[in-house]
C-alpha cells in the first residue's frame, strides 16, 4: 500500500507544494513454474475408496502441486419394457455425485482446498452421457454398451453447472414450457373416460321394489382403458422431467457427446475424452457391460479440449499419423477451432499411486492459471517411471533470428528451418534409463533424440518444415508400443509469402 505525505512550504513569497510519495514494496506476481498434477481422481463419493482429505494428504506427500477431482456424475443403469419403459422398469444405481448431492460434493472440494492451501484443487466430474441396450432381458446376450465411454469435465465450482450436464440419470426436473403442457395432454383422456365409465351402468326398481343394475360392459371397459391410458401415458411421458433428446434404447451417434461438449464449452469448462482406447467387459447380475474404444467418436466431435494421451491402458492415438495428429492437423489447417490437447489421466480410485500418471503444466500456482495452462497445452504428461528418472525443463522452437516459442505457444517466422531445443534433468542414480525422445513434425516422425546420461542435459536439432501450409507443429513422445511420455506441441506460423531459408 502506498503512503502519501503532502507538505506545504513557502520560499521567496511563493508557495511550494511538495508531494512526497513513499511506496512500500509490492509483491510481484507469481512466476510461471513447472507444476505437477494428477487429473481424474475418484474419491469414495463415487467409485474410489479414499476420502478427499486422504487423497489430498497423499498428493501432498507425493509433492504434487494440483489435483483434479472428477467423481462419477451419475452411475445408473435403467431398463424399461416397451411401450411403458418409464413405468415398467428396473434400475440399478451406484454411488455418484448425483446420489451424494452436487452441492455437498462441491462443498467437500472447497473444504479440502481450504485445508490444503499449498495444493491447487479443482472440481470436476466424469460424465458418461449415454449407454445403450441390446438383447432381451434374462438372456445371455442382454448387454449394456459403452457404459464407460466417458468425458472428463472440470473447472467450474457451480452446482447448477453440474446439475444441468446432459447425461442419462441427470435430467433436470421442473415445469418446462411448452414441453410440460404437451406431455400432460394424455390426461385429457380422463374426461371422456370417466364420463363413459359413469354411463356404463344404470339401475331401476322392479315391481317388488328391488334395485336392478344393468352394466354396459364394453362401454365400461372402454372407459377404464381411456382412464388408464391417460394416467399411464402421462407417467410415461414424464411431463416434469426435461428431455435430453436421447435415451438408452436408440442409436444417436455422437449427439449425446456433442451435447456435453457444447454445454461445457458454453460454460467455460474444460472437456476431455477419457481413456480413448479402453476396453471394458464384465458381467454384473447377469447383465453384460461392454465398452469398446471410441476413437471415431473423438474424431468426429468438435469443440472438446482433447483427449487423455496417457492413462492406465494401451494407447495408439499418440503415434505419428494417428488420431491425435489427425486432429492437430485439422486445427492448424483451420478445420478444428479448439486446440486438441493431450493430458495424462491417472484414473485414481485408491488402488495405486495418486502420482502414477501426471500432467505437468507451466503456469502460476493458482486455480485459474492451471486451468488456462491445461487448455493452452502448456504441458506434458508422463508416468511415474519416467518422472522418477527424467524431468523436462524446456521444449522450445526458435529461428535464426532468436525468436522462440515454448509448449503451447506459436512461433511466427519466415524460416523454413527451425531449431528444436529439449532440456531437462536426470536422476544421478538412474542413468541406466534409456531416454529417447521421438520428434514428430506435422504428423510425421522425423527423428529419435537420445538424452545424454548427464544430470542436466540439452538436445538441439534442426527441423525443416516441408508441408505446404502456413501452420505447423512439433511435438515429442517417448515409449513404444506403450507411451510413457508425451508433450503437447509447439506451433509454428510461417506466413504464406515467407521465403526465408
Amino acid at each position: 500500500m502506498s503512503r502519501m505525505l503532502r507538505l506545504q512550504m513557502s520560499s521567496c513569497g511563493f508557495p511550494l507544494t511538495f508531494l512526497l510519495l513513499f511506496l512500500t514494496p509490492l509483491s510481484s506476481p507469481a512466476e510461471k513454474q513447472w507444476l505437477h498434477g494428477a487429473i481424474r481422481i475418484n474419491s469414495n463419493i463415487s467409485s474410489g475408496n479414499r476420502s478427499m482429505a486422504q487423497i489430498a494428504d497423499e498428493a501432498t506427500a507425493a509433492e504434487l502441486d494440483f489435483i483434479v477431482f472428477t467423481d462419477q456424475l451419475v452411475a445408473r443403469a435403467e431398463y424399461g419394457l416397451w411401450p411403458l419403459r418409464h413405468v415398467v422398469r428396473y434400475a440399478r444405481e451406484q454411488p455418484s455425485i448425483v446420489t451424494f448431492g452436487v452441492e455437498r460434493y462441491l462443498e467437500q472440494v472447497r473444504e479440502t482446498a481450504a485445508q490444503n492451501p499449498d495444493l491447487v484443487i479443482i472440481a470436476g466430474a466424469d460424465v458418461a452421457p449415454i449407454y445403450t441396450w441390446s438383447g432381451m432381458p434374462f438372456t445371455e446376450n442382454f448387454t449394456v454398451h459403452q457404459w464407460s465411454e466417458q468425458m472428463t469435465v472440470f473447472g467450474p465450482d457451480s452446482a447448477p453447472f453440474y446439475s444441468n450436464l446432459p447425461a442419462l440419470g441427470n435430467e433436470a426436473h421442473g415445469f418446462f414450457m411448452p414441453g410440460t403442457l404437451l406431455k400432460l395432454l394424455p390426461l385429457l383422456l380422463l374426461i371422456p373416460g370417466i364420463s363413459m365409465y359413469r354411463r356404463s351402468y344404470s339401475s331401476y326398481a322392479d315391481a317388488q321394489g328391488n334395485r336392478i343394475r344393468i352394466f354396459d360392459w364394453p362401454r365400461m371397459l372402454a372407459g377404464i382403458v381411456m382412464v388408464a391410458g391417460g394416467v399411464l401415458g402421462t407417467f410415461e411421458l414424464r411431463p416434469f422431467t426435461q428431455s435430453l433428446g436421447f435415451d438408452q434404447y436408440g442409436n444417436y451417434g455422437t449427439k449425446p457427446y456433442t451435447q456435453v461438449i457444447d454445454y461445457a464449452h458454453s460454460n467455460d469448462a474444460l472437456c476431455f475424452w477419457s481413456g480413448p482406447e479402453q476396453r471394458m467387459e464384465q458381467v454384473k447380475s447377469g447383465v453384460h457391460f461392454l465398452t469398446v474404444p471410441q476413437l471415431d467418436d473423438i474424431r468426429f466431435t468438435f469443440r472438446h479440449n482433447g483427449l487423455a494421451g496417457i492413462y492406465p491402458d494401451n494407447s495408439t492415438a499418440y503415434r505419428p499419423g494417428q488420431l491425435w495428429d489427425y486432429m492437430l492437423l485439422e486445427y492448424v489447417d483451420g478445420r478444428r477451432k479448439v486446440r486438441p490437447v493431450a493430458i495424462g489421466e491417472v484414473d485414481y480410485h485408491g488402488l495405486w499411486r495418486v502420482d502414477g500418471i501426471q500432467t505437468i503444466v507451466h503456469a502460476e500456482p493458482n486455480h485459474d492459471a492451471v486451468l488456462q495452462a491445461i487448455a493452452d497445452g502448456r504441458s506434458y504428461a508422463a508416468n511415474i517411471t519416467v518422472l522418477d528418472r527424467l524431468r523436462l525443463t524446456q521444449f522450445e522452437v526458435s529461428d535464426a533470428a532468436g525468436t522462440t516459442a515454448g509448449l503451447g505457444e506459436t512461433l511466427t517466422t519466415g524460416a523454413r528451418t527451425v531449431a528444436v531445443r529439449i532440456a531437462g534433468t536426470r536422476s544421478p542414480d538412474k542413468m541406466e534409463f534409456t531416454a529417447v525422445f521421438k520428434l514428430v513434425v506435422d504428423g510425421e516422425a522425423v527423428a529419435s533424440l537420445r538424452a545424454p546420461a548427464e544430470e542436466t542435459f540439452e538436445i538441439v536439432h534442426d527441423v525443416e518444415l516441408t508441408r505446404d501450409a502456413s501452420m505447423h507443429y512439433v511435438r515429442l513422445y517417448m515409449g513404444d508400443p506403450a507411451v510413457t511420455f508425451i508433450s503437447n506441441p509447439v506451433f509454428i506460423h510461417r506466413p504464406t509469402n515467407a521465403d526465408t531459408p
